[in-house]
């Protein structure tokens, strides 16, 4: 008897799901039944390797994990559905990010059900291949834009305590979509719209002002609903106003908070450059290796060269990053010619509505926020000076921004 979509997710303990994937559950169920699921074959993964050599540590992995799901009738008809959802490319973002269920150590380890959404993942890589391919990628980029299938058993090993697996389902469909790739330290996102709430004004001279719009201020300046800037006592409203003349708004401040001084500008000197929505390239900063300005001058290069050369119809308006390393207030924990810091002077910094989570993922290597603050480590200057700042009742946000 066929089990239903309930029935499957419930046994792997999916906490959320897309219910859009009811509309595909049978058409999904027919074909794994007349034709099973091609992806639990380790010959797959085998030719995907003798072709792209995207797997030159984990193959033997990969090809476990997809025998051990063949011999498991649920698992195998989940990553079915999952990779037959997976062909709709423009649900994938809103798929994958809808789609959750519990990991080490909230679950004992179980591999086919750990690497589900690597071999999901890997079913659309003839798809991205093919794409890069008619764009005119050499080969070697297009094994640079695979690598994370590679790298990341590394990083679930990293954060679940030597188990193997793949979490990053969410974050991965973006490579599958040809739209995230790394060019030296760093790697560019396409496709990606502008988040931060502002509008951003150049004047003649070339100067740049950058006004709140649709954002909610804290009333000592920062986005209201920000770790430990949740109380609404004096908050107001930030909106752009427009005119036959003028534009009037706050402005943000070199440290990105929002300042209660009303901006007006005038529109014979003033114009519109960059706001929520527009097309960015979005910058991503991988875990390995030094952030130092060398490096990261060489990768914006390679990524201008690499736009214009393969994306040329990429109209983009800016760089921008959302991210930790961005907030200003690093430079009094680590100092102001910190590499980190340094980077983070790229970009103009706009508050953004933030839990300031991200250090606890990506320094302290945290999958989730259960763990006490005390007992954090204080093994490098970084991890000290970050404790420190949280035992003393403060957050390093995440923070937005651009540069052009």
């Amino acid at each position: 008897m066929r089990p239903t979509l309930d029935q499957l997710m419930e046994y792997i303990g999916a906490t959320d799901w897309p219910q859009r994937w009811r509309d595909l559950y049978d058409a999904a169920m027919d074909d794994f039944e007349r034709n099973g699921c091609p992806f639990t074959a380790p010959d797959y993964y085998t030719k995907l390797h003798e072709e792209l050599g995207i797997f030159p540590k984990e193959l033997p992995l990969y090809q476990r994990a997809a025998a051990e799901t063949a011999g498991d009738e649920k698992l195998s008809r989940i990553l079915h559905l999952l990779c037959t959802a997976l062909n709709q490319p423009e649900h994938n973002a809103a798929d994958c990010e809808g789609f959750k269920f519990p990991l080490p150590p909230d679950v004992e380890p179980y591999l086919p059900r750990d690497m589900l959404q690597a071999l999901a993942l890997c079913s659309q890589i003839p798809r991205c291949v093919a794409s890069l391919r008619r764009r005119g990628l050499p080969e070697d980029l297009i094994r640079t834009e695979l690598e994370p299938f590679e790298r990341v058993i590394d990083i679930y090993r990293d954060y679940h305590n030597g188990q193997e697996g793949f979490h990053l389902l969410s974050w991965y469909h973006r490579t599958i979509s040809g739209n995230l790739i790394r060019l030296g330290r760093l790697e560019l996102e396409m496709n990606y719209p502008f988040t931060g709430t502002v509008k951003v004004f150049r004047n003649k001279q070339g100067d740049i002002v950058d006004l709140a719009h649709d954002l909610a201020v804290h009333r000592e300046g920062m986005a209201l609903g920000a770790r430990y800037f949740e109380d609404e006592e004096g908050s107001w409203q930030a909106d752009v106003v427009e005119t036959d003349t003028h534009w009037e708004g706050y402005p943000f401040d070199e440290t990105g908070r929002v300042k209660k001084e009303l901006v007006r500008l005038d529109k014979l000197e003033w114009a519109p450059v960059l706001q929520k929505g527009d097309t960015v390239v979005q910058l991503h900063i991988p875990a390995s290796g030094k952030l130092d300005m060398a490096a990261v001058e060489d990768s914006l290069q390679q990524m201008r060269d690499f736009l214009a050369a393969y994306y040329p119809d990429y109209e983009y308006k800016a760089f921008a990053c959302a991210s930790w390393l961005l907030n200003p207030v690093l430079a009094d924990l680590i100092g102001k010619e910190s590499n980190i810091v340094r980077f983070g002077r790229l970009f103009r910094p706009l508050t953004m509505k933030a839990h300031g989570n991200g250090v606890f993922y990506f320094i302290f290597k945290i999958p989730n926020n259960n763990f006490d603050l005390p007992s954090l480590p204080e093994s490098t200057r970084l991890e000290k000076a970050l404790k420190d700042y949280y035992l003393s009742g403060h957050a390093v946000h995440e923070t937005n921004g651009y540069f052009f």
